[in-house]
C-alpha cells in the first residue's frame, strides 16, 4: 500500500510540472505574440543579458521591464520556499499552491489591458517564480520549468549517459534522458498551441478568444489531480 501510494504522488507530482511546463511554453507564446509584453516572460538568462544591454543603451524604460520581471522571479520563488508546506492537508496546499501559480496566468488576458507594462512584467516573473518554487519534481529529478535552456543541456548530457559511454545502456538513464525530452517538448508543444489558437483567432482580441479560453482550460485541468485530503 504505502509504495502503490508513493508510485501515485510521484506520478502526481510529474504531471503537475508537465503541466507547469506546457502553460510556461503557452505563456511564451502569448507573451512574445502580444505587442503589449513583446518578450518571454520566464528565460532569466535573456533578460539579465537585457538588462546590460538595456543599461548600456540607456533604455530606462526596457531597463525598468527587466528589473521588474527579475524581481517578480525572485519574489516568486521566495513566496513559494515560505508557504509550499504552509497547509496541513495536501489537498489544500495543492489547491493553493495551483491557485497562486496558474490563476493570475488564466485570467491574465482579461485583466492586463488595466496594468502598466511593468506591473505586468512583475507579475509575470512573479507567477514564473512561484511555478518553478511549487512544481518542479519529476520522478527523481528536479526540473526547471521555466525555461528550457537547462534542459536541453541536460537531454545532451543524459543521452551521452544513456547511449555513448557505456556497452550496455542503463534503464534509468535512458529514462532520465526520456524526461528531458518530454519537457523540452511539452514547452514547444505549448508554444505550437497558442500558435494555433491565435490562427483561429484571426490575431482577434475577443476576451473570450480561442487563445483566451484554451488558456483557462489548461490552467484549471490540473485540479483534477488534487492529491487526498490527508495530512502532509
Amino acid at each position: 500500500m504505502g509504495t502503490d501510494s508513493g508510485t501515485k504522488e510521484l506520478r502526481r507530482l510529474a504531471f503537475l510540472t508537465w503541466a507547469s511546463i506546457f502553460i510556461m511554453g503557452y505563456l511564451n507564446g502569448f507573451a512574445i505574440r502580444t505587442a503589449f509584453l513583446g518578450s518571454a516572460v520566464t528565460p532569466q538568462t535573456g533578460n539579465v543579458l537585457q538588462m546590460g544591454l538595456n543599461t548600456a543603451a540607456g533604455n530606462w524604460p526596457a531597463l525598468l521591464v527587466n528589473f521588474a520581471l527579475f524581481f517578480g522571479f525572485i519574489i516568486g520563488v521566495i513566496f513559494a520556499l515560505f508557504t509550499q508546506n504552509s497547509i496541513k492537508h495536501k489537498t489544500g496546499q495543492f489547491i493553493f499552491s495551483w491557485t497562486i501559480f496558474a490563476l493570475p496566468i488564466a485570467l491574465f488576458p482579461f485583466y492586463m489591458q488595466f496594468l502598466n507594462r511593468n506591473i505586468a512584467f512583475l507579475i509575470l516573473g512573479f507567477v514564473s517564480g512561484v511555478g518553478l518554487g511549487f512544481f518542479r519534481k519529476i520522478y527523481h529529478l528536479d526540473i526547471n520549468n521555466a525555461m528550457a535552456t537547462g534542459n536541453v543541456r541536460f537531454l545532451g548530457i543524459w543521452f551521452a549517459e544513456a547511449f555513448m559511454k557505456k556497452a550496455r545502456t542503463d534503464k534509468k538513464e535512458v529514462f532520465t534522458f526520456v524526461i528531458f525530452l518530454v519537457c523540452i517538448l511539452l514547452f514547444a508543444l505549448g508554444a505550437f498551441f497558442y500558435g494555433v489558437f491565435s490562427k483561429l483567432d484571426n490575431d482577434g482580441s475577443g476576451s473570450f478568444s480561442f487563445v483566451n479560453t484554451a488558456l483557462i482550460i489548461f490552467c484549471a485541468i490540473p485540479y483534477l489531480a488534487a492529491p487526498k485530503n490527508t495530512a502532509s
